[in-house]
């Protein structure tokens, strides 16, 4: 599979010409990879296809940086250019409010140094289920993966990544912007800036979501 191509200048980072057809893009609603797909697409771009934001894609609750924007206010400043429709709650991200018993929270970031957090980390439970949900959710896609591989490239200016995911029947791909933590669950890689990853299959895939803790 060719990747897709990024150009850099001093000011942006913007697509070059896609090589392939991209059939619809699906972005993580926090507002650094918002900002990176919407200054990657510029008038030299082909990347016409439908852009939705998609909550699973959210990098993991590590940082107060990855609590995210209500998206009443994402909405007021990106839409129409991305589409909300998929992102159903108003604070869509993770927390402690979600837990069944949020008294129950143990820290699983390193504490040994005494370290404090501002916020708390989303639970190693809760992100498991969200990666499972997330990889059966683009398994799901008319676009779906039969077999094949998967690209990836790395936004180093956005600290943003790219997967572009393919269907060899159709010729057809998704394209997924998000986050460094997202494409190490999903694969086991730990990628670096402005590194390529390419030919991950559905298998290693599998096997990552299987060793993730819970």
């Amino acid at each position: 599979m060719t990747p897709i191509h990024i150009t850099y200048n001093p000011s942006r980072t913007r697509f070059a010409r896609v090589p392939h057809p991209i059939a619809v893009v699906f972005v993580s609603p926090l507002t650094r990879t918002l900002d990176t797909l919407s200054l990657s697409c510029d008038d030299t771009s082909n990347l016409n296809a439908p852009k939705y934001a998609l909550p699973l894609l959210s990098e993991r609750l590590y940082m107060v940086a990855d609590v995210g924007t209500p998206r009443s206010e994402l909405e007021s400043k990106y839409s129409p250019f991305v589409d909300f429709r998929l992102v159903e709650e108003e604070e869509w991200w993770w927390n402690e409010g979600r837990m069944n018993n949020p008294e129950s929270y143990e820290e699983w970031r390193p504490n040994d140094k005494n370290q404090q957090y501002s916020v708390k980390g989303e639970i190693p439970e809760a992100f498991k289920d969200r990666m499972t949900r997330l990889y059966e959710f683009l398994k799901s896609r008319p676009e779906k993966v039969r077999s094949g591989s998967i690209g990836s490239q790395i936004f180093s200016r956005a600290h943003a990544y790219v997967h572009i995911i393919p269907n060899l029947r159709s010729s057809q791909e998704i394209l997924c912007v998000t986050s460094w933590g997202i494409i190490s669950a999903l694969t086991g890689y730990d990628a670096t800036n402005c590194e390529v990853v390419s030919k991950i299959d559905l298998d290693r895939i599998k096997n990552s979501l299987k060793k993730l803790s819970t």
